[in-house]
């Protein structure tokens, strides 16, 4: 599927509506890419600046099962790893505040800020 943009609130709010706030949701798998590297001529560290995160999630439900969202500019990233509690996802909140777009769980243990976020349906086979 081809990747939209969420570049405003109402694209928030109609991506939101879509997903029913994450309800009966639950991350499955994310990659992350820090940007930083090492020159190997040299050995010197040049330092990232566009922190990308690819983010899946699976819903219960019959439309838009599993999403994948691609986070650019990643500010804040953390995922609540606790083992003796459920990683089913309730509800989440999503906004933009100061140049970030800013998600979040009911606990705000599992929480992410990113200055640009895609996202796109991955169709099972």
């Amino acid at each position: 599927m081809e990747w939209k943009q969420i570049k405003n609130e109402t694209d928030i709010v109609k991506l939101m509506d879509l997903l029913n706030h994450f309800h009966d949701s639950c991350i499955t798998g994310l990659t992350y890419s820090s940007s930083t590297y090492v020159v190997e001529s040299d050995l010197s560290m040049v330092m990232g600046t566009n922190p990308v995160v690819k983010l899946m999630i699976q819903r219960q439900a019959d439309t838009l099962t599993t999403i994948e969202f691609y986070l650019e500019g990643v500010t804040h990233f953390c995922i609540n790893n606790d083992l003796n509690t459920s990683s089913e996802i309730q509800e989440a909140n999503f906004y933009y505040k100061n140049g970030e777009f800013h998600w979040n769980v009911d606990d705000e243990m599992t929480s992410f800020k990113c200055k640009k976020i895609s996202w796109r349906e991955i169709l099972k086979k």
